[in-house]
């Protein structure tokens, strides 16, 4: 069972979003996998984990009401994570707050590194937030789509925080200086 577990985790942290580093030590780290029910079927490459299915390594961890892996010859080919939401999330290296995403569904495809979020979805990382129906990151070119939906529902939302201001400068007593 320790391949499957392994190209779980290939495939979570592949789910991160606008090209975050995972910490270093992740994945040096076990791989614990939670859920009620497992259903393999190594003959065709195919792994089902449902209810409540909790995986973590390290600072990673994915939540989803089922997760879907398929492999072919033993290689990773996509995975899928369902949920009222599927979450996931991750410190990145460098950084002191998660990277959080949310969506009804979540599929990664390795050979092509895409990422669809779809179904309300939504990625945080501090105060910054995007939002829409569906959001598209491709893993090899760290590009991003974000899109209404197929059916025209909903818009995106970005919600971008400016850097923190830095402090007046104590020699002008905090007034503007104008010529």
């Amino acid at each position: 069972m320790r391949p499957i577990a392994d190209k779980l985790l290939l495939a979570a942290l592949c789910l991160l979003p606008l090209g975050a580093q995972a910490l270093g030590t992740d994945r040096n780290q076990p791989i614990d996998i939670h859920a009620d029910r497992v259903n393999i079927d190594e003959k065709r490459g195919y792994s089902e984990y449902l209810g409540h299915v909790e995986m973590t390594q390290g600072s990673l961890r994915l939540e989803a009401d089922r997760v879907l892996i398929y492999q072919r010859g033993g290689r990773l080919q996509k995975v899928q994570a369902h949920g009222d939401p599927a979450r996931f999330s991750q410190l990145p290296d460098g950084r002191k707050t998660r990277i959080r995403a949310q969506a009804q569904s979540m599929e990664y495809d390795a050979d092509s590194g895409q990422l669809v979020l779809s179904g309300q979805a939504r990625v945080v990382q501090g105060a910054n937030t995007f939002a829409g129906e569906r959001i598209d990151y491709n893993t090899h070119n760290a590009t991003v789509r974000a899109s209404k939906g197929e059916h025209g529902q909903g818009r995106v939302h970005a919600i971008i925080e400016p850097a923190t201001p830095t402090p007046p400068n104590q020699s002008d007593g905090g007034q503007d200086q104008r010529p």
